[in-house]
């Protein structure tokens, strides 16, 4: 997750932020990462359901998202944090997702 809100289209609230820093007291540019071994997590679940992995959580509110609960749990021994975009069940169907998602849990 980077620490920048970009939002190209506002939110539900109105807010549209464009390269503003989520977190002041960090440069526009610092990123944070997951401690989960996203590569072997997605080995692993590539051999059953169509994923995979990415180190861009987009620039809307996931980035945002991402961005806080990482920087909110970084100093917690053994509390991790992930984030999983899905697509729509027009595109994947939801017993699909559902199964892709018990066996990431």
């Amino acid at each position: 997750a980077v620490n920048e809100m970009n939002f190209g289209i506002p939110d539900m609230q109105g807010n549209q932020p464009m390269n503003e820093m989520i977190d002041k007291g960090e440069n526009l540019d610092h990123c944070l990462m997951s401690r989960i071994d996203v590569d072997s997590l997605c080995s692993t679940l590539s051999e059953s359901h169509a994923c995979g992995d990415s180190i861009d959580a987009g620039k809307y509110i996931c980035n945002y998202t991402y961005y806080c609960s990482l920087r909110e749990l970084a100093d917690i021994e053994n509390a991790d944090v992930i984030f999983i975009h899905v697509p729509t069940f027009s595109v994947v169907s939801k017993k699909k997702q559902m199964a892709c998602i018990l066996d990431f849990i």
